[in-house]
């Protein structure tokens, strides 16, 4: 059973949502720049086909992470875990976690606001308004 999970960050940028008309998510990327996370996208399993979401934030001067999750192995998106500036509301760092493994922290976080997306265990659908930058 998947579980959509409650937005966390700052009251600027846009929400986003890619549905959940996926088995899995399988490729997780992650765009960090001097001012913080700058985007995300995420590629999907649909009845064995791959599904490539689109960017989520802007595409700037930085670098990209790739965080593959095996869901033929029966690896499957648990949790979220990153933190935000308390001024400008810009996501600073991520870590995802599925049920069997955690990624590495993407970006900075040594200041600001701790938060974290979890289903209980459950399949996390990527479903959130996780880039709050104006």
């Amino acid at each position: 059973m998947a579980l959509k999970v409650e937005a966390k960050g700052g009251n600027g940028g846009n929400k986003w949502d890619d549905g959940s008309d996926y088995d899995n998510v399988t490729k997780i990327y992650v765009r960090g720049g001097l001012e913080g996370i700058q985007f995300v996208k995420f590629e999907y399993v649909k009845a064995g086909k791959t599904i490539v979401g689109p960017i989520h934030g802007v595409y700037g001067r930085g670098f990209t992470q790739r965080f593959e999750i095996d869901h033929l192995n029966k690896e499957h998106l648990v949790s979220v875990n990153g933190c935000y500036d308390n001024t400008t509301d810009v996501i600073q760092a991520l870590q995802f976690k599925n049920n069997l493994r955690s990624s590495e922290v993407i970006g900075f976080d040594e200041n600001g606001t701790k938060f974290t997306l979890e289903a209980g265990g459950s399949k996390l659908l990527v479903s959130m308004d996780l880039l709050r930058k104006t």
